[in-house]
């Protein structure tokens, strides 16, 4: 009852208090988000669907002239969650991608609450220091647009000098992974996701089991000029995993053309997370991904052609409880974090313009994910197979309404060969997924 009445009561208060934040100088943010997602799978195969209204409110006043306070409430109810919660007959599996919205292995009832943020800020000229629970956006470890985020309990730290130079670090003692929004450990919080199947073929057991207890990110950015970038981003997991990602940018706006290369490289700390090989998360001792990018901007339209290869080293491992991977090739609802010896290519295109009526941003993406042969010991712990994915997506922001958007996401998904068994299909290959968006922002939000 107190959950009900707490989620009910943030959510009303998105909608009161939205008017009075649309001034620009108020310490009040936030949005409100309806949202459909459904997913048909092929032949004999359940579908899934899935429909929830959630929101935050974030206050966010300036104390003194150095020190500043954040606090941030997110709730979440859906309308009828009965797909979600009876698994295919044919496989026992469940949702995936409606399973992001509501997770009925960590959800009950009809409404969910929490507090993601809740910190101090303290500013001295060019430094910062955060204490507390926040939200940073890193390359894999970042905030993501469903009804919580992945939230950080600790200390951060960032140095910044201009637009040439940024330096932070942080540490990290426990996470709210976007699953439930709840604050765990770190060991704790790594299989709050899906497990998928590990080296040898067999469920992973690693949830629960993972022994660790600090997370410590660095992050360094440096622009020599307007047209160049480079950052370097380090996530040392205690007893699990080292990842280092290195990243160069070229922008030439008179010709309109960006590149890009980046290159990531893991390798296993400790035991991997624990003594027993067989319960720990970093099974492989190491893994490597390149990546390359060049976009090409015509006008209000741009196109984008990349590839990332994860070579056969070994598994290249992000937790997805904390973000959304880095990768140049990454589309939604597809993924090849988990996976070794995967090649990934990409072409986009984009257009964005503004006119009387209001806001436009339109977006097609086309990839091909090539997966080793899945008859085979599995490389990808997530049992996927070679395939196509084809998405499109229509965002509309009218003038006549500040802060009110609406989006149409549509995506298909095709296999290119044999599968062992139909847990190689549902959700993974040869389906139709659907997801509208409907989202009123206000606040110092509708901006960004």
């Amino acid at each position: 009852m107190i959950l009900r009445k707490a989620s009910w009561l943030l959510l009303l208060s998105c909608a009161a208090l939205s008017s009075y934040a649309q001034e620009q100088e108020s310490d009040i943010s936030g949005y409100l988000r309806f949202r459909y997602k459904s997913t048909n799978n092929d032949g004999s195969l359940a579908d899934f669907r899935i429909g929830v209204t959630h929101g935050f409110l974030r206050y966010e006043p300036q104390l003194t002239k150095w020190l500043s306070l954040g606090i941030q409430g997110n709730a979440l109810t859906h309308f009828g969650n009965r797909t979600v919660t009876q698994p295919d007959e044919l496989t026992g599996i469940g949702p995936q991608f409606e399973g992001n919205l509501w997770n009925p292995r960590l959800m009950s009832g009809q409404y969910e609450f929490a507090l993601p943020q809740s910190y101090l800020l303290f500013n001295f000229g060019l430094h910062e220091l955060t204490i507390g629970r926040f939200v940073k956006n890193t390359p894999f470890v970042n905030a993501e647009p469903f009804p919580f985020p992945n939230a950080l309990q600790g200390l951060w730290y960032t140095f910044q000098k201009g637009e040439a130079f940024r330096f932070e670090t942080g540490i990290i003692n426990q996470v709210a992974p976007r699953q439930n929004g709840r604050f765990v450990g770190i060991g704790e919080s790594i299989g709050t996701a899906g497990q998928g199947v590990d080296v040898n073929g067999f469920p992973n057991q690693y949830r629960g089991n993972t022994e660790v207890d600090l997370l410590n990110i660095t992050g360094l950015v440096f622009q020599p000029s307007v047209s160049t970038e480079f950052t370097v981003w380090n996530y040392y997991t205690e007893n699990v995993t080292n990842t280092t990602i290195a990243e160069g940018r070229y922008k030439n706006k008179e010709v309109g053309w960006e590149f890009g290369a980046m290159t990531t490289y893991q390798f296993r700390v400790g035991n991997g997370g624990n003594a027993n090989n067989d319960l720990a998360y970093k099974q492989d001792k190491r893994a490597r991904n390149y990546s390359l990018q060049a976009i090409k901007y015509l006008g209000y339209h741009s196109l984008e052609f990349s590839v990332d290869r994860i070579t056969k080293l070994g598994r290249l491992l992000l937790p997805r409880e904390w973000g959304r991977e880095p990768f140049y090739t990454f589309v939604r609802r597809t993924r090849i974090e988990g996976s070794s010896d995967v090649t990934s290519a990409l072409i986009k295109w984009e257009r964005i313009w503004d006119n009387k009526h209001g806001h436009f941003r339109v977006y097609s993406k086309a990839v091909r994910n090539r997966f080793p042969n899945p008859f085979e010991l599995p490389a990808d712990k997530n049992r996927q197979s070679t395939h196509y994915h084809l998405d499109f997506s229509v965002l509309f922001a009218p003038k006549k309404f500040q802060g009110l958007e609406a989006e149409v996401y549509l995506a298909k998904r095709v296999g290119a060969g044999d599968v062992p068994s139909l847990d190689y299909v549902i959700n993974r290959i040869d389906f139709f997924h659907f997801d509208f968006l409907l989202t009123y922002k206000f606040g110092p939000l509708v901006n960004e």
